[in-house]
């Protein structure tokens, strides 16, 4: 299946505004899900009650738990992976916790110096290899989407998005471009909307998923096609495309085989 993933290049389309289109979907493996987060050939899907990071190999609408990783947090919130490790917050918080994607090695940081109050979501650019990209950190205090870098210093801030017009927002994830992110907006008439500094550029719903709260662009699969869903009404995972207009739901359906 590795192989397969590694072998297989999407070709970058720009997204036309007909929606998304479900090409797996299946309950996530507890209550809840605070986080999710796509990299090392697995799905990362936070559960705040357990306390742990699970790690799923998915197949299809099937999947297994290979890793459980404890959070040794009470309220475990947000997620992200980037180079082998995952990084993750405690609810309302402004330390970012890390840990090796196999649990071996921990560290955290306190990013309040940058002037972040509550972080809300976090999403790593995997396809961006320009610019700056690094951490996307939502702060629901501030209302604002920021880029933090360079990766496990931290040490620079540049702001890219203010949600302030948005009355629901959750979550936050790269694009493939450069200051632009996706953004979950919950039960919002467009509940996954692309934003940069301007405002929002595009969004759709996907009928199957009526409260987005948690989103995750894949390592491998091109950002601009397919993202990772977490509704929280039907405590569902899903992954959906969104690429290329024409058949969409089963273009989509084919170019994720090679994933698969």
């Amino acid at each position: 299946m590795n192989l397969i993933r590694c072998l297989f290049v999407c070709v970058a389309v720009t997204p036309a505004a007909f929606g998304g289109s479900v090409v797996t979907s299946f309950q996530a493996p507890g209550a809840t899900v605070t986080g999710l987060a796509a990299g090392d050939d697995l799905l990362w899907v936070l559960d705040p009650d357990l306390e742990v990071i699970f790690g799923l190999e998915v197949s299809g609408s099937d999947y297994t738990i290979v890793e459980i990783i404890d959070t040794q947090l009470s309220e475990p919130d947000n997620l992200a992976y980037a180079q082998g490790t995952l990084y993750y917050t405690q609810q309302g918080s402004s330390v970012i916790h890390s840990v090796s994607a196999d649990g071996s090695a921990r560290d955290s940081m306190d990013v309040s110096s940058l002037g972040l109050s509550s972080i809300s979501g976090l999403g790593y650019e995997n396809h961006n290899f320009g610019g700056n990209a690094c951490m996307y950190v939502l702060d629901d205090v501030q209302e604002k989407v920021f880029n933090i870098y360079p990766l496990d210093d931290f040490s620079s801030i540049e702001e890219i998005a203010d949600t302030g017009l948005l009355p629901q927002f959750f979550d936050v994830a790269g694009s493939g471009e450069n200051s632009q992110v996706w953004i979950a907006c919950g039960s919002e008439e467009d509940n996954f909307q692309l934003w940069d500094s301007s405002g929002e550029l595009w969004g759709f719903s996907v009928p199957e998923a009526p409260m987005v709260t948690e989103i995750a662009q894949d390592e491998i699969m091109y950002p601009m096609e397919f993202m990772w869903f977490y509704d929280q009404t039907y405590n569902t995972i899903l992954l959906v495309y969104y690429g290329m207009s024409v058949e969409g739901a089963t273009w989509g359906r084919i170019k994720s085989t090679f994933f698969f």
